[in-house]
């Protein structure tokens, strides 16, 4: 009984020796298949990151380089593949779900690009304090060309966080971007009505023509503004 127990063990340390092994090799080749894509060298990348893939095939950084080598070649379509295999095992890592939501869009499936941010958005943090994350996520949609995505973006973290105005200012700043710029004073005036002590929003108004009136000390609302409420935690 005891050989046998011996025996079994000595069969579970062996095979989880091996599996440290294939994952430490996998690890080594997708570096060095990083490095390769990094330079140009696309075949060689290819290779390196596919022998990766053979030792481990959850090692999302191996995807996720093997996905950026074919889109440097135009293989859009194998690409995606990659991204969203590298999305599947690492759901949690932005740089992978923003490049395969990017690349989606991009190759006209947006259906799929609002389907794909939908599901990220719903994998972030719901804490109030990880808004400010959204609204960075939503001006990295902005930047690379998806407005309707960043404004869904703002429009979410909005949803989560409804006390806070720094989601519907940073909507209309889009706005004001894209050259809509009644659409945008008048996100600025819902942002007021959130918070009416928000920096620098009266102003803002101000400067679109707009009077409004900051509630004095005896005015506020219970508890004082969303910024004064977190200060007074610190």
């Amino acid at each position: 009984m005891k050989k046998a127990f011996r025996i079994a063990c000595s069969l579970i340390l062996s095979l989880g020796l091996l599996v440290l092994s294939g994952c430490s090799e996998s690890v080594k080749l997708s570096n060095q298949g990083q490095a390769l894509v990094k330079y140009g060298q696309f075949p060689q990348a290819q290779e390196k990151l596919t022998q990766s893939l053979n030792y481990d095939y959850e090692n999302a950084e191996a995807h996720y380089w093997l996905g950026r080598c074919y889109h440097a070649e135009g293989k859009i379509e194998k690409a995606i593949y990659q991204y969203s295999l590298a999305v599947r095992f690492v759901p949690s890592k932005d740089v992978y779900q923003v490049t395969y939501i990017k690349s989606l869009y991009n190759n006209g499936q947006k259906n799929e690009a609002f389907e794909a941010a939908q599901t990220f958005l719903r994998l972030t943090k719901k804490d109030p304090t990880y808004t400010q994350d959204k609204i960075v996520l939503a001006q990295h949609f902005a930047q690379s060309g998806m407005l309707d995505l960043a404004m869904m973006t703002c429009d979410y973290a909005t949803v989560q966080d409804p006390g806070n105005a720094s989601p519907v200012v940073a909507k209309a700043d889009l706005y004001f971007k894209s050259g809509q710029k009644q659409v945008g004073v008048e996100t600025l005036r819902e942002a007021f009505r959130i918070d009416p002590y928000f920096p620098g929003l009266a102003s803002r108004l101000g400067t679109h023509g707009l009077r409004v009136n900051i509630p004095q000390s005896d005015q506020k609302v219970r508890g004082g503004s969303p910024l004064e409420q977190q200060l007074s935690t610190l």
